[in-house]
Parts: structure tokens; sequence; C-alpha cells
């Protein structure tokens, strides 16, 4: 069984960025802590193939140096049939798709994380049997029941998708040609739903909505702590830190997280 994680990077001009309804992200940034803490924390997927990809503009030269010394193949390249949306969130799927046609990675179980992750802890050796055997499609984040208060409403799935997590194996089912296609669909009609309230930061994920609508994936939940989520109620289901790199440090954040480290230990 092969594995591969895969992540999409942008440089300090991402459309993100230039969006003023949004704080300033630091990927480059984070991208290199997210492969570092990959790395050292990720037990027996820690020495997988890590490759990342930035769709746009190019990063730092300082930035594919630690790349290279981390051990991960950068790629600058747009993608096939790539389109900018009013949100960067959309080149995830895109970034995805390349890397599914590859044929050296059509067997390959491909892990995407957001570069605001952390592993803080091996996953478990069986963790993703379900996709090996067939009896689901792919694995793709969700959220607590106690998180559903401060998320977007539902609108083509009762159950709500956070991508920030997924995996699948291409020879089995295309996680990110088969969203491209739901993306053609939810951007056909999203515009009369933002009329009607709804917001364009969400457009993304609800066509990761309308996917597990349509096809066999399972929903992970309590598998991140950390900015925008509510404790676990068992710690035995995290796995991953969520905290973006701002001008300022969260004081709160970071003390949470030491607690949640020393949690984790004593399980």
């Amino acid at each position: 069984m092969k594995y591969a994680l895969i992540l999409t990077v942008e440089n300090e001009n991402a459309i993100n960025n230039r969006n003023t309804d949004l704080p300033h992200r630091y990927f480059e940034k984070e991208s290199i802590n997210c492969i570092q803490k990959w790395r050292e924390n990720a037990g027996w997927l820690a020495d997988i193939p890590v490759y990342i990809m930035c769709p746009t503009e190019d990063v730092e030269e300082s930035t594919k140096t630690a790349y290279q010394e981390l051990g991960a193949t950068y790629i600058n390249q747009t993608p096939k049939d790539f389109k900018e949306f009013t949100h960067g969130f959309f080149n995830v799927h895109f970034c995805g798709a390349y890397f599914e046609s590859l044929p050296e990675l059509k067997d390959t179980c491909l892990i995407h994380i957001d570069l605001d992750m952390e592993i803080l802890r091996e996953l478990p050796k069986d963790y993703f049997d379900d996709l090996w055997s067939g009896k689901k499609d792919a694995l793709c984040g969700g959220y607590l029941e106690e998180d559903y208060k401060i998320q977007r409403k539902p609108l083509y799935s009762q159950e709500l998708t956070n991508t920030d997590f997924i995996a699948a194996i291409p020879s089995k089912f295309k996680f990110y040609q088969n969203i491209l296609e739901c993306i053609t669909k939810v951007d056909f009609e999203y515009d009369q739903y933002v009329q009607r309230g709804y917001r364009e930061y969400d457009r993304e994920e609800y066509c990761s909505d309308l996917l597990i609508s349509k096809y066999n994936i399972f929903l992970l939940v309590g598998y991140e702590q950390g900015e925008g989520y509510n404790k676990a109620p068992d710690l035995n289901t995290v796995y991953f830190w969520h905290e973006h790199f701002y001008d300022k440090p969260d004081y709160k954040l970071k003390l949470q997280k030491m607690h949640l480290l020393k949690e984790l230990n004593e399980l």
C-alpha cells in the first residue's frame, strides 16, 4: 500500500490575501511548518512522498529550499481547466485533480490536509482500510455537532463537509475530478443563493456537500482541534491542530495547544 501527502500553496499575493474580508495569511510559512510537523510526528506515514503544488505565482526561493530540505517535491504549474474564483479554496481541487491524473499515483492513497494543520501524532494503521477495501469511496473532514452553530447553512446536504482533510485512491475513486463536476453545477446556481444571504466564502465547501450526497464518502469528525473548533468529547479521535499564522500570536490558542498535547500524551 502506497501513500502520499498532497498540499496546495500560494504566495502572499494569493487571492485570499487580496480579499479585504479576510485576514492576511502566511501560506508559505504555514506550508513549511505543515510539512516539518508531518515529518516529525506522522509516525508510520512520516517518510511518505510529499507533493506541494502552487497553481498561481511562484513562491520564494527560500521556501523552495525549505521544501527540498524536507524531502518535498514542489510544482509550480497551472493545472488543466484552472479557474480563479473569488476565494482560493478551489485551488485544492484543481491541484488534487492534477495529482490524481498522474499514472504513477493512481494506486496511491492521496492524503490532503490544509497548510494551517499540524499533525500531532500518528494516525492508526487501519485509518484508510475502508478505502483500500472499497467500502468507502473517500474520507473527508466533517464537523462536530457543536461546531454546526458557527458553520454555513445546509444547502445540498444536511451534513457539512470540511475539505481540510481528504483521502482517496485515484484508481478506485477520483475525488477531485468528481468535485470539479460539482463545482460546475454549484457555480451555475450559487449567485442566486448569495442574493438570499448565503456567503460567497462558503461556495467551495457547498461543492463538497453536493459531492457527499452523491457518493459513498465517510465524514470524519473530531479529528482536529484549535482555531474555530470546539473541544472534541473524545480525544482519541484527535490527530491534528488547526491554527493560522498571523502577525500576532494568539496566546489563548497556544495555551489550549499545550493542554491538548498534555492530554494526548496521557491517553
